[in-house]
């Protein structure tokens, strides 16, 4: 069931280990449930329907799967970014978002997050976010992307809660390492610019969000 489930997220070089582990696990979990004779029905929702049934994680993390990943921008991620302006000119905005929830009786629950986002504004401006964050193995990973049209810059920092070990990386594309703050303060400038020149485009939003529940007594 988990062939098509994570969609574009499977295409990205970035969720290809943290996906491939999730699948193996899952697959474990089923099968282990299976041969002890147990049944399940795992439910794909939207993230909207079946909150009332399950417990106040599994409610949360339907209303909102991406929640968590507010967490993950960690000291240094902000520092070398900053916040969004408020008056950025947004011009489309797309996301995906996939979790998955399980919980075997009394057992604690384990709990896949994966989300990818792209934001677009006037004059080649591109920003891109990518998170997981997986229970079962500690792992939370995070990247930011600035770009202008190819140039770019990303940072990406990884953490595991299990193990406590932290890895961050930069990487700059079609640019020098001593670029970066003159590259950061183009990229604020003209996304608040396009802002100035537009008032009141209200932008494309194209999202998707699923949740897979697995529920076993």
């Amino acid at each position: 069931m988990f062939n098509n489930f994570f969609g574009d997220l499977d295409d990205d070089p970035f969720f290809s280990e943290p996906l491939r582990a999730h699948r193996e696990e899952m697959q474990r979990m089923m099968q282990s449930f299976a041969e002890s004779g147990g049944t399940s029905t795992p439910r794909i929702t939207d993230g909207d329907n079946g909150g009332r049934a399950a417990g106040e994680q599994l409610r949360n993390l339907m209303r909102n799967p991406l929640t968590t990943f507010d967490n993950l921008i960690t000291t240094s991620m902000q520092q070398t970014f900053g916040d969004t302006p408020p008056d950025a000119d947004i011009r489309s905005y797309k996301s995906t978002s996939v979790s998955t929830y399980s919980k075997v009786g009394d057992e604690p629950a384990k709990t896949f997050r994966a989300s990818s986002s792209t934001r677009r504004a006037p004059g080649g401006i591109k920003e891109t976010r990518r998170a997981v964050a997986d229970s079962v193995s500690g792992l939370q990973k995070m990247s930011i992307g600035h770009h202008i049209h190819d140039r770019g810059h990303v940072v990406q920092e990884k953490v595991n809660k299990k193990t406590g070990t932290t890895e961050f990386k930069e990487d700059f594309q079609n640019m020098d390492e001593s670029d970066r703050q003159l590259f950061e303060n183009e990229w604020q400038q003209k996304l608040t610019r396009g802002h100035r020149g537009h008032k009141g485009h209200t932008g494309q939003y194209i999202g998707s969000t699923k949740v897979v529940v697995f529920v076993y007594s």
